[in-house]
């Protein structure tokens, strides 16, 4: 409820902004994103801070998507394809 998420897009790179304006020390669990990826991103690895993990894509309605656990306010999320799991 009071997490913001940003994305910014590249042509072989996603940047998302996760940030949320509560106590940073009571509220520091990671969150669960869905992001939505290019279609032809079979496989994906999210970076965040030191912490890095591969997933493979799935499909909904929407499209294409990834979910995975970040940290809000701990820097920036990257996303990538990757060529195999």
């Amino acid at each position: 409820m009071h997490a913001s998420v940003d994305t910014d897009k590249a042509t072989n790179q996603m940047i998302v902004h996760l940030k949320h304006s509560l106590n940073t020390g009571t509220y520091n669990i990671p969150l669960t994103l869905k992001t939505y990826v290019p279609d032809e991103w079979k496989h994906v690895q999210v970076k965040q801070d030191n912490h890095h993990q591969q997933f493979q894509a799935q499909k909904d309605a929407k499209g294409t998507y990834i979910l995975y656990h970040a940290n809000a306010n701990k820097g920036t999320i990257e996303l990538s394809q990757t060529e195999s799991h």
